[in-house]
């Protein structure tokens, strides 16, 4: 398994979510050598979900017909689309983690402002009810 040789060096979000998870204390043991971070588990599993459903044909096609457009909402399509929902959902839980530890050191101004940045447009776009 590839990912025991992961290691933190760059601002990749494994590497972001493996560096959150060191200051919230939210990695998953898996040996005594190997741990990850939770969101990492999670975004692996959910990409490899997307990446099945996205395979099934009525996911993109309308099934009953010959046509590409996009079907009228079939089960495949709205799992795919509620999976890709929960996945940038958990790609922006190392994003407010680094901005909440960000704040609480207060020395590093430029990361705040990225990872602000990063995160309000999210928050805008949630719907109001």
């Amino acid at each position: 398994d590839g990912m025991a040789d992961l290691r933190p060096h760059g601002f990749l979000l494994y590497d972001l979510a493996e560096r959150s998870s060191n200051y919230f204390g939210t990695s998953l043991t898996f040996s005594d050598i190997r741990k990850e971070a939770f969101v990492n588990t999670q975004v692996r599993t959910l990409h490899q979900k997307a990446s099945l459903l996205i395979l099934e044909p009525s996911t993109c096609h309308n099934s009953d017909t010959e046509s590409t457009d996009l079907p009228a909402k079939s089960s495949s399509y709205q799992e795919f689309y509620k999976t890709i929902q929960q996945l940038i959902s958990q790609m922006q839980i190392p994003l407010i983690q680094h901005l909440i530890n960000a704040l609480y050191i207060g020395d590093d101004k430029e990361g705040i402002k990225i990872y602000a940045m990063s995160i309000v447009p999210q928050l805008i776009s949630v719907s109001k009810t």
